[in-house]
């Protein structure tokens, strides 16, 4: 197989150079004695056409050389030179993979972003639900321990009435009676209070049927 290069250095007096191979851009040893014919002296920047072989020292050499415009005669003379279309093809062909890797990175990159924003949404989403939950607990908390303190408070009453012992709390027990009063406000006192919601009809005084009567009235909590 014929190639085509130019000559790049060139010794007259050691009689031989190197050519520059225009395919593969590879620097050749070229002797003399390989040169077919030898209308004038080889000089630098000559364009050549030759063979390729293996040399005694294991390199490549230039054999067969001649002129490019001796050569007119042989048929490899006219092979194409490269076309700028197979340069082009050939970078292509590593730019694809580069760009197929750009590709996937931003495929991955915004499926990851997609991820983020979809529970960025409902944790926001989510976090008004659970503060009314929170509030909601509390209150119902602090509603229980206020009843549990009250009733605390009314059994104390109770067992201290109870303490002064039975004539007493019958004498109390029989001092109220039931008189059409319904209302905390007409009440003197929270012992009656009790009495008028445990033994008397249509009384307002327990809304929430707790058996604490009068749980917003500040005269007696």
């Amino acid at each position: 197989m014929r190639h085509f290069g130019t000559i790049i250095r060139w010794n007259d007096n050691r009689r031989f150079g190197a050519i520059r191979e225009e395919n593969m851009g590879k620097e050749i040893f070229a002797p003399l004695s390989a040169f077919t014919t030898l209308p004038h002296p080889p000089a630098e920047g000559q364009r050549v056409s030759f063979e390729i072989i293996k040399g005694r020292r294991g390199r490549d050499e230039a054999e067969n050389i001649c002129f490019a415009s001796d050569c007119i005669g042989e048929a490899d003379f006219f092979a194409p030179e490269p076309e700028p279309f197979k340069a082009a093809f050939s970078k292509l062909l590593w730019i694809i993979p580069v760009i197929a890797l750009f590709a996937a990175g931003g495929w991955f990159g915004w499926n990851y972003w997609q991820e983020y924003r979809r529970q960025a949404q409902e944790a926001t989403a989510a976090a008004p639900v659970t503060m009314v939950s929170e509030v909601a607990e509390k209150m119902k908390a602090e509603r229980k321990a206020w009843k549990d303190a009250a009733s605390g408070r009314t059994a104390f009453k109770h067992g201290s009435t109870a303490s002064t012992g039975s004539a007493a709390t019958t004498g109390t027990t029989t001092a109220f009676k039931c008189d059409g009063r319904q209302h905390c406000s007409q009440m003197n006192s929270l012992e009656e209070a009790e009495f008028f919601i445990k033994n008397c009809p249509n009384t307002k005084m327990d809304g929430d049927h707790d058996g604490i009567p009068c749980e917003n009235d500040s005269r007696w909590h």
